[in-house]
């Protein structure tokens, strides 16, 4: 049955997974020091990353004040494209066994074999910070202000699988009901 709270935990476990595209999940802030420049002027880079851009701002503190935007989107970086298939994958699948009610069985297969999807996403959210880190410069030359700070949008994917065992669960309550049900006449 749709009205079921199975299926509003799978919703908001997609929902969950289609908000993690759109969610800063790093920001690196390095600002400069003015030791690489001649004039004295430093030169400060801020990466904000997310599933679908990472962007790369340098700004120089100077007098003609230059600011350089480097956006890398996911369709020219695999690990990028790799993080939005597999959160599209777990929303669509999240999504299709919302409508596998009839078949409750089924309906906990497909749901495990998304949390298997999660958790690899999650996994493969590990080294995000050593990659912008290297993009955003040396946390030991840059001294005590450089930053390095996980975002709210890291949470998604582990709410979504909170959500989706959550939903495991209640399925194989309503099973355990029917069977009751079942044996009772």
């Amino acid at each position: 049955m749709i009205q079921r709270l199975q299926t509003i935990l799978l919703f908001l476990a997609a929902a969950l997974c289609v908000a993690f595209l759109f969610l800063p999940i790093w920001l690196v802030m390095n600002p400069g020091t003015g030791g690489e420049m001649s004039t004295g002027d430093g030169i400060s880079t801020t990466i904000a990353a997310s599933p679908l851009k990472v962007s790369v701002t340098k700004s120089e503190m100077s007098l003609t004040a230059s600011n350089l935007e480097q956006v890398i989107d996911f369709t020219g970086n695999t690990y990028l494209l790799i993080l939005v298939l597999l959160s599209g994958v777990a929303a669509g699948l999240l999504l299709a066994n919302i409508f596998l009610y009839n078949n409750r069985n089924l309906q906990v297969k497909v749901a495990y074999g998304t949390i298997i999807l999660l958790m690899v996403l999650f996994l493969l959210l590990i080294p995000i910070r050593t990659w912008l880190q290297s993009m955003g410069g040396d946390p030991a030359a840059s001294g005590p202000d450089y930053q390095s700070l996980p975002r709210f949008g890291l949470a998604a994917p582990l709410g979504a699988l909170l959500l989706s065992w959550w939903a495991i669960k209640r399925i194989q309550k309503d099973e355990k009901l029917v069977k009751g049900m079942d044996r009772i006449r």
